[in-house]
């Protein structure tokens, strides 16, 4: 056993080797058993490996610049619910019935199917990192299924009345009207530049997004569907070719130089409802573009690269969506034919 040292200012120093990483660790006290309890401590927690807190650190630290801008702060929010869950046990000590409860409680809450189903995909990830680094021999979360009967989060195209209202009042603010007309995302909409905005070709570059996180930051898309070109459809075109200002400009921006933050934005959008009456998200605008993308006839890959959908099926959903309308319609009219 290595022995301990006195210090000139009376305290007691003893230093091991870590035999994980072969590294020299310092332990300090004021006497041989202070020293002997932080050895223990140590060497205890060494034997269980790390936490679950400490294994999610390090994955978001690797993984954080892969993930697109628009999935950024679902990922950090539900690494952070499971270390709220799970963060102070040894990762090696998790089992899949923890997992499994884990989940069936978050569909117990409320949360949509859609919302469980990426928490699960974050955990996955998470203990996949501690596999590669040796923490664990295998994932506790293979073989977990998300709960059976959780309900399915519906997303809805804004009303007529709200599309009607942001097509006439796009002069209060126009990022609605840009959502309506584009069917771009909130964030990649705030990180637009008038560089980004062709007039004489009549295309929208996008290429980047805004998200917030402890600020208002730009990201690159990353992704090959992410970065696209968009028409610039003309009555749009004819509202901003006014507002142009210089190419490296934010197009929705007080300033011009940086983009707005998350408080201006919710200022902004709170001001332009209770003016307009106007109740639709940014993403319901999404939405209602690409529905009426659909009734125009656009085909479903062409509408998937102008959206920037990674998977056709998110595509073909929404095909599915107004198909149903038609259906609905046109047994509505043989019916009256027939009866």
């Amino acid at each position: 056993m290595a022995k301990s040292t006195k210090r000139s200012d009376g305290r007691i120093v003893r230093t091991i080797t870590d035999p994980r990483s072969g590294k020299r660790v310092y332990f300090y006290g004021s006497t041989e058993r202070e020293i002997n309890r932080k050895i223990l401590d140590y060497t205890r927690k060494a034997e269980q490996g790390r936490t679950f807190a400490e294994v999610a650190d390090a994955w978001w630290k690797i993984a954080y610049d892969a993930i697109s801008p628009t999935s950024v702060r679902g990922y950090r929010v539900a690494k952070e619910r499971a270390v709220k869950e799970f963060g102070s046990l040894p990762v090696s000590s998790i089992a899949p019935r923890d997992i499994s409860a884990y989940l069936n409680r978050l569909g117990e809450q409320g949360y949509a199917k859609s919302t469980v189903k990426n928490y699960k995909i974050v955990i996955s990830r998470i203990f996949n990192r501690a596999l590669l680094d040796g923490d664990i021999s295998f994932s506790p979360t293979v073989g977990v299924e998300i709960p059976r009967g959780l309900r399915a989060k519906k997303r809805t195209s804004a009303t007529e009345d709200d599309e009607e209202r942001i097509r006439k009042t796009a002069d209060v603010w126009i990022m609605p009207y840009m959502a309506l007309m584009t069917g771009l995302r909130k964030g990649e909409l705030l990180a637009l530049q008038w560089r980004d905005i062709d007039f004489n070709n009549r295309i929208i570059t996008v290429s980047k997004s805004l998200y917030y996180e402890g600020g208002a930051h730009i990201k690159s898309t990353k992704t090959e569907a992410g970065t696209r070109i968009v028409p610039l459809l003309a009555p749009l075109a004819q509202k901003l070719l006014p507002l142009k200002k210089s190419p490296s400009d934010y197009v929705l921006s007080d300033t011009g130089d940086k983009p707005l933050s998350g408080k201006r934005f919710r200022t902004l959008l709170k001001h332009y409802q209770e003016q307009t009456g106007v109740t639709a998200s940014m993403h319901q605008l999404r939405k209602s573009f690409a529905t009426v993308s659909v009734k125009a006839g656009i085909e479903p890959k062409v509408l998937q690269s102008i959206m920037g959908h990674k998977n056709i099926t998110t595509t073909y959903n929404i095909y599915a969506d107004v198909r149903k309308d038609s259906i609905d319609d046109a047994g509505a009219k043989l019916t009256a034919i027939l009866s």
